[in-house]
């Protein structure tokens, strides 16, 4: 190599040998982050040294890496130029290797090393994003590292003369070159990762499931499932209908639903058990399940099966973890609201493809009375599972409500829907193997032979009626001491109908012995009114507890021990067939299992039977009373010394222990009803345990606190918390309690009371002085207006601000009116304006009352207004979910609310509020009422002067927002009331014209056209028209609407896209032929840039491939720099997953291998998750995703990011993001 060239040369690989240390260096500062990872610290530390030495030894110095050139050494070693070319390769490789470590620590919020004692310890998230993605990242670069540096050598080492001063490289880096995954730093590593990993997943999954507060049912699964008896239930798997709904295909991108329907007892839940068994065993499939039953005290909610489901899934599914953890690390609150979990179910369903949702027992929790919860289950069902490759099972009583529910969503279309009823027919064969299991277990005397067994099972299948319940219930009469003579006329003359079964049990459980009769009554109603099953040992203290004063249990009423012939004859005997005893699963012990009914319909028969006789007395009043009773038996077991001086190390025995501790002291509160006749009864009880000097009630209190979380509150906040006023009256009147002690959640009595809008509370303690500005003297006090404006009560703040609190400041008085706006409190809102309370004032200049107001009334409003402004104060902390919860979604936003929301509207206005003030993103009340679609809102906006066309920080307007929501009610008052319709939509669709296309809204289409008059060839900033959207969107019908109108076809966008790419991105093959037919030659096959044939082979549609094979398209290659590779058409069908693209056998296509699809497994794995949706090919970004830093969530997938400098023009600074991050 010439003087001139070398200089040149190794003066740029010195500056590439520069670079690399300095990324070293910057590398170095994270990886102290947890212990386990220094061996892999140590030998990066150790390359680090050998890269130095190597840099010596070929003469480039070893401090400040400058080449010396006059050193002979180095026109030895790199006369050849190919050699320096290899040697900057490789130097360029290791940049490249370790340049992107910085960035991705930073995107998982890892601190740097800096030695600073105030940092505070790394996160549960922390800790899990480095040990998840971090780690394994850094150990693949080490591994990279390692080969470089062994080519490095091998490239020079035989141009490098012996320095007797250094050893001898060969020496020192010998042992890379043959490095196989046996080598001991390899073996080292790998236990490391393995180690780690399976820690960091059980963390994981433990952190991600608490955060979604799941119920579980998989007891009640294990349960049944140990029931089924073998080749049973195996009828369900032949029949058609089964067939279709477990089939692979689906049709027209819909989800398939099955409901599978019968009369109580023909064995549902048995059934259920064995088809999850099948599904998720026998088949493989992703499976979540829940089973309701009468045992859960939240099953009035059926939207616990979606938190169950979704939790299932990320214990057995690694995309799902992965999609929950990314919902998990955007969450603030520590438990999932209703709407996240709601939109990360939905988000499971769409990418989790075959995935089955199974719910059994849906009538057990659907209340007749009340249906809203149920319809709305099946609404959010609907919404998630719509449209995607996912199958729903119900199981359930043929109810009317449900059949209507599930009618009214499969109307919805995305879902379609297969019915099935279960007859006696179908279960013949099983029921006749059912009775022979219990003849056999009952009937043991060697008296008994085969053949009369066999004739007792066929008389009680033929009197069964296909009811496997009403077989079990005739149990208690096989005796083998009867012979079959004796049992079948008994079977004949049973009660056929279950009512009439119930019937003969309860008048058996009455005709008892009156001190029998009582306790199984005792014992029925503990069961029916519990909150959660009771065990053994519950009940039987429960049954111990004295009804007078006495200092301890009634021990004549204690067993000596608790064994299954006490269980049988004291508990199970005594109440007839109504209940049964189930397994606990983590003990075989007596005194765990738990006590349970028999079956939901004897739960039924129970209330009937308890109803009162009377039409003047109402059944909620008997209920109300009953539970009153039960409350009595608690305090009196939490008011008994012997309670609290148990020692609880013996568990079960029943006199050294407290075994009803766990729920009579967390649940006595839910069983008091003051309206019910016997509250005066309760009153003493209550009043004894909160009396300030009794022990037994400190010692609650404190155990309390402990269980809630709640911090030395006293006896008075627990009686205002819980509303119970007579107790109150009794602590401030007549015990002269301190009404201003700094306690609880709420800081303060007088919170707690404003908390639950108890007025009669309220008064009483303003009139003995309670501080209504307490929270000016205590930290942990919150302001007692704050808190009854947010809670609703607005009585509560109308006799606050009379009796002269603190008016807030604007430090909070923007957030004192904010909640009440968005939950539609209107009274709230004009007490706190009448009190002279700015309608202006913003929290953080995020958001005013206006605004709240303008897109108010909904759950995703409440749970933004949270996300927004993170408040921490405990109030909104604790109500947050609640608030939620009780609000409608968008789409089920009554038209009330959105007359409330306009009428609150209008009051602000009246006030002075500013009708165009402008928050966040630059967002008006305006913008915000359009993308919600409230019309009623955006006329009293224009009303009171709103401008029309006032545009936020990203350049769009109201118009945009209707657009998006796709609002043509919303659009129509716009655009008559003078908003331009020229003003680009959001979601990338440029303009109005292009988004009615792109959705194949006809009414909007023609409404812009005809009534509007807009040029139909109109184009956005990007070059893109309406046909291009027709095209996108999939709308065959769109497009010939489009073109007979005469919009060109032939238009090429301004990255150089035309109707062909279009065509292919949407996916259509119709459109496809039409855009080729119109194309004109101006599509070339080899036109530079994304071709149409990689946008097929994205969609995966491989008849769209062969129509541009057959016009002449042939596979080209294109460049990208993140990621780094060599895009060909099949490459990117391996990447998307499209298999079936390289499966086909082309003619014409070019060899896979010279391709190099099998490169693309080797990117990392952030590079394939989903996120979000690309602004310019509206396609779910799988990959990087780049996000413009000055437009508000302007996002491009890697494909789009290639024009971005035709797209995205100007000073704007765009960043990649890994998804996982």
């Amino acid at each position: 190599m010439e003087t001139v060239g070398l200089i040149v040369g190794v003066a740029g690989l010195a500056g590439l040998l520069t670079t690399c240390f300095d990324v070293f260096d910057k590398v170095d500062s994270y990886t102290g982050f947890d212990s386990d990872a220094r061996y892999l610290v140590d030998q990066f530390e150790v390359d680090k040294v050998l890269l130095k030495r190597w840099a010596t030894n070929v003469g480039l110095g070893c401090e400040d890496v400058e080449p010396q050139m006059d050193n002979s050494r180095l026109a030895v070693v790199f006369e050849d130029e190919e050699i320096l070319s290899c040697a900057k390769t490789i130097l360029i490789d290791l940049i490249s290797i370790f340049g992107e470590v910085e960035t991705e620590m930073d995107k998982l919020h890892l601190s740097k090393r800096l030695g600073l004692k105030h940092i505070s310890p790394p996160s549960v998230r922390k800790k899990m994003g480095w040990a998840l993605t971090g780690k394994l990242r850094f150990v693949h670069q080490i591994q990279q590292f390692e080969a470089l540096l062994s080519k490095l050598y091998d490239l020079t080492s035989g141009r490098i003369p012996r320095i007797e001063s250094i050893s001898d490289f060969s020496q020192s880096t010998a042992h890379y070159k043959d490095a196989e995954p046996s080598h001991e730093w390899f073996e080292q590593s790998r236990k490391i990762l393995e180690t780690t990993s399976k820690l960091v997943e059980v963390e994981l999954k433990t952190a991600i499931t608490d955060w979604l507060d799941p119920v579980w049912s998989n007891q009640t699964y294990d349960d049944r499932l140990r029931r089924l008896l073998p080749e049973t239930c195996n009828w369900i798997l032949s029949r058609p209908e089964f067939c279709h709904w477990v089939s692979s295909e689906f049709t027209l991108n819909t989800a398939k639903g099955f409901w599978i329907n019968g009369p109580p007892g023909c064995g549902k839940t048995i059934l259920s058990a064995r088809l999850v068994h099948y599904l998720s065993n026998d088949l493989s499939l992703p499976v979540a399940y829940f089973f309701f039953s009468s045992d859960l005290s939240s099953t009035i909610d059926p939207f616990v099966s979606v938190r169950s489901w979704v939790a299932q899934l990320v214990f057995n599914s690694e995309p799902v973890r992965e999609l929950a953890k990314v919902a998990w690390d955007r969450a603030d609150a520590p438990k999932a609201t209703r709407t996240e979990v709601a939109a990360l179910f939905g988000e499971i369903a769409q990418a989790l493809s075959g995935c089955t949702f199974i719910v059994d027992g849906l009538d057990e929790c659907w209340d007749r009375s009340d249906q809203k919860h149920g319809l709305r289950f099946l609404q959010i069902l609907h919404r998630a599972l719509a449209h995607s490759h996912t199958r729903l099972l119900v199981v359930s009583r043929n109810e009317a409500g449900i059949r209507t529910g599930l009618s009214a969503v499969v109307e919805e279309n995305g879902l379609s829907l297969v019915e099935y009823q279960i007859s006696p027919k179908d279960v013949r064969s099983d029921i006749a193997q059912f009775a022979r299991a219990i003849i056999d277990r009952k009937l043991v005397k060697e008296s008994w032979t085969p053949s009369a067994k066999q004739q007792l099972a066929t008389c009680l299948v033929q009197h069964s009626d296909g009811m496997f319940l009403w077989i079990q219930l005739q149990e208690p009469r096989l005796r083998s001491s009867k012979t079959l003579t004796q049992l079948k006329p008994l079977i004949s003359q049973a009660p056929a109908r279950l009512h009439d079964v119930y019937k003969a049990n309860w008048e058996r459980v009455c005709q008892q012995e009156p001190e029998d009769t009582s306790r199984a009554m005792s014992i029925l109603r503990w069961i029916f009114l519990s909150f959660r099953p009771l065990t053994v040992s519950e009940l039987t203290a429960a049954l111990a507890v004295p009804s007078d004063n006495s200092l301890g249990l009634l021990l004549e009423n204690l067993p000596a021990e608790l064994d299954a012939d006490y269980v049988n004859e004291e508990i199970v005997m005594l109440c007839g067939s109504f209940i049964e005893i189930h397994n606990n699963p983590q003990s075989d012990s007596v005194p765990l299992k738990t006590v349970h009914f028999i079956h939901f319909s004897a739960k039924e028969y129970l209330r009937e039977m308890w109803r009162p006789k009377s039409p003047l007395v109402s059944d909620c009043s008997i209920v109300e009373s009953q539970n009153n009773e039960l409350a009595m038996v608690a305090l009196r077991y939490l008011n008994l010394d012997s309670t609290w001086a148990a020692t609880r190390e013996a568990p079960f025995h029943m006199l050294d222990s407290a075994p009803f501790l766990d729920y009579a002291g967390y649940y006595w509160p839910n069983h008091i009803f003051q309206s019910a006749h016997n509250y005066l009864q309760v009153i003493p009880f209550i009043n004894k345990l909160f009396h300030p000097q009794n022990p037994n009630g400190v010692k609650w209190r404190k155990w309390f606190d402990a269980k809630t979380g709640h911090k030395s509150s006293s006896s008075l906040f627990y009686a205002v918390h819980f509303g119970f006023i007579d107790t109150s009256k009794y602590l401030i009147h007549d015990l002269k309690v301190d009404v201003d002690q700094p306690e609880g959640p709420y800081g303060t009595a007088l919170g707690a009371a404003c908390a639950n809008g108890n007025m009669e509370v309220v008064d009483m303690l303003l009139d003995v002085g309670a501080d209504v500005n307490a929270h000016l003297k205590f930290d942990n006090a919150d302001p007692a207006l704050l808190i009854a404006s947010t809670c609703g009560h607005w009585k509560v703040v109308s006799r606050l601000l009379a009796w002269g609190t603190d008016v807030p400041s604007s430090s909070y008085g923007g957030l004192l009116m904010l909640l009440p706006c968005i939950k539609g409190d209107i009274k709230v809102v004009e007490q706190l304006l009448y009190a002279g309370i700015d309608p202006n004032e913003s929290l953080r200049n995020i958001m005013t009352p206006l605004i709240a107001a303008s897109y108010g009334g909904t759950s995703s409003a409440a749970e933004d207004f949270f996300a927004s402004f993170r408040y921490k104060r405990r109030v909104h902390v604790d109500l947050s979910d609640s608030i939620t919860s009780q609000l409608p979604t968008r789409e089920e936003q009554p038209k009330e609310s959105k007359s409330i929301a306009a009428e609150l509207v209008r009051l602000l206005l009246r006030h002075g509020a500013q009708v165009d003030w402008q928050g966040r993103f630059g967002w008006t009340a305006l913008h915000l009422a359009a993308a919600v679609g409230n019309v009623d809102c955006i006329q009293a906006l224009l009303e009171g002067g709103a401008n029309v066309d006032l545009v936020d920080y990203s350049g769009e307007s109201a118009v945009s927002k209707a657009s998006e929501a796709s609002s043509n009610s919303s659009l129509k008052v716009l655009l008559e009331a003078g908003a331009s319709p020229d003003m680009h939509a959001s979601e990338g669709f440029g303009t109005l014209l292009n988004s009615a296309a792109f959705s194949g809204s006809f009414p909007l289409l023609q409404y812009l056209l005809s009534t509007r008059c807009i040029d139909c060839n109109l184009k956005d900033k990007y070059g893109r028209n309406a046909a291009h959207f027709a095209a996108l969107g999939g709308n065959l019908r769109t497009l010939e609407f489009l073109q007979r109108l005469g919009v060109d076809l032939a238009a090429i966008d301004s990255t150089g896209k035309s109707l062909v790419h279009y065509a292919a991105m949407g996916c259509n093959f119709e459109i496809l032929r039409l855009a080729l037919s119109q194309d004109d030659h101006k599509t070339t096959p080899d036109s530079p840039g994304w071709s149409p044939l990689h946008w097929a082979c994205r969609k995966g549609d491989s008849s769209l491939v062969k129509l541009l094979l057959q016009y002449g398209f042939r596979p080209t290659e294109v460049s990208t720099i993140e990621p780094p590779y060599q895009w060909s058409p099949l490459a990117i069908a391996f990447f998307y997953d499209n298999r079936n693209i390289l499966e086909d056998p082309f003619e014409n296509w070019v060899s896979s291998a010279k391709l190099g699809i099998c490169d693309v497994s080797r990117l990392p794995k952030q590079y394939k998750q989903y996120i979000t949706c690309c602004d310019i090919c509206r396609e779910k970004i799988t990959g990087l995703r780049f996000r413009c830093d000055n437009c508000i969530h302007f996002d491009y997938c890697f494909m789009c990011y290639t024009t971005r400098d035709l797209t995205h023009t100007g000073s704007h600074t765009v960043k990649s993001y890994i998804t996982t991050s």
